[in-house]
């Protein structure tokens, strides 16, 4: 796979952690709980697998490590149908 700069080469795709994966840990628990709770209903009403991540990632590496991590984690893989989202850590 080839990334798009030496900073996303330094970033790898993190193990998938439920519904948001959050590796450097910048929200509390009680905000990726609720985070947790609503994507797992909006998966179980629609069947459309839902993940997504937090990432430091520059604007230039983020569309690259997210198909990666889309790829990785199977996104779509049970029901045929997958929405994956990537949001910048503040």
């Amino acid at each position: 796979m080839l990334l798009t700069s030496a900073s996303a080469m330094a970033l790898d795709v993190p193990a998938i952690n439920g519904h948001i994966t959050d590796p450097q840990h910048e929200l509390s628990a009680t905000e990726l709980e609720a985070i947790q709770t609503k994507l797992t209903k909006i998966q179980d009403e629609t069947h459309i697998d839902v993940a997504g991540r937090l990432s430091q990632a520059t604007e230039a590496d983020a569309t690259t490590l997210g198909r990666a991590a889309y790829r990785k984690w199977n996104i779509g893989h049970d029901w045929d149908n997958g929405v994956f989202f990537m949001m910048p850590a503040t």
